[in-house]
Formats: structure tokens, C-alpha cells, sequence
């Protein structure tokens, strides 16, 4: 018996990134089933049930278990597209490995990681 693909799995390139605009469809997808009658009302009864459904729909995200969750859990995903374009970058080798976490690195600092300390900071009434 031949072993049939599963359509709606992400898929890799031979240098092992991620499909981004597979990624971003089954998103998408993934976010319009949850909001259908049947399991909304699901997610009010049973929420364990509802990611249970939902996991086995979208097996295209047993390997994006971060992100599956924050979808499920209807988590903010701002970040992503940030992240997603520097895989892209790497993919298409018009920024190196090192220069995107660079990137990522120093983005994630100035919008949340110093902002947070200067909040604890002022919340602890340390001065700089």
C-alpha cells in the first residue's frame, strides 16, 4: 500500500525551512475552524476536547506545538510575521543564519524585553 501525503502538511525544502506561505494557510485555516458553530460550542463544553479535535484536523502542527497553541488559545502572533520573514531571508540567502537572529534578537529586546525591565524597574523603584 502506498503512503499518501498528507496535502495540508508544512512542508520543507531540502535545506530544511519551513514552507512560510504554508505556514501562514494553515493558520488561517486553523483560525476559521475554530470560530465554526460546532466548535465554539465544543470549546464552551469540552476544551480539552476542542484542542483534541483541533490537533487531529491540523496535524500539519505537530511540529509547531509554540504556535498551535497560541492560535487554540487565541494568543497574540505579532511576532510572527517578523519571524517568519527572516526564516525567508535565510531561505533565500539574502541575510545569513547569524544576521536574522541578529535581527530577531535585537527587535525582541527593544519591543519587549527593555520595556519590561524599565516597567519592573519603576513598578521596584530602581533607578537607573
Amino acid at each position: 500500500m502506498s503512503e499518501q501525503k498528507n496535502p495540508s502538511k508544512l512542508s520543507y525544502n531540502d535545506a530544511g525551512f519551513v514552507d512560510v506561505d504554508k505556514l501562514l494557510e494553515s493558520i488561517l485555516r486553523l483560525r476559521a475552524r475554530m470560530e465554526e458553530k460546532e466548535l465554539v460550542e465544543l470549546k464552551k463544553i469540552d476544551p480539552e476536547g476542542f484542542v483534541v479535535k483541533l490537533s487531529d484536523e491540523f496535524p500539519e502542527f505537530e511540529s509547531k506545538p509554540y504556535i498551535f497553541t497560541k492560535v487554540v488559545r487565541g494568543e497574540s502572533l505579532e511576532w510572527l510575521p517578523m519571524f517568519l520573514a527572516q526564516i525567508d531571508h535565510v531561505r533565500t540567502q539574502s541575510k545569513t543564519k547569524e544576521e536574522a537572529e541578529t535581527e530577531v534578537y535585537g527587535t525582541l529586546k527593544n519591543e519587549y524585553l527593555d520595556p519590561m525591565i524599565e516597567r519592573l524597574n519603576r513598578e521596584n523603584g530602581v533607578k537607573k
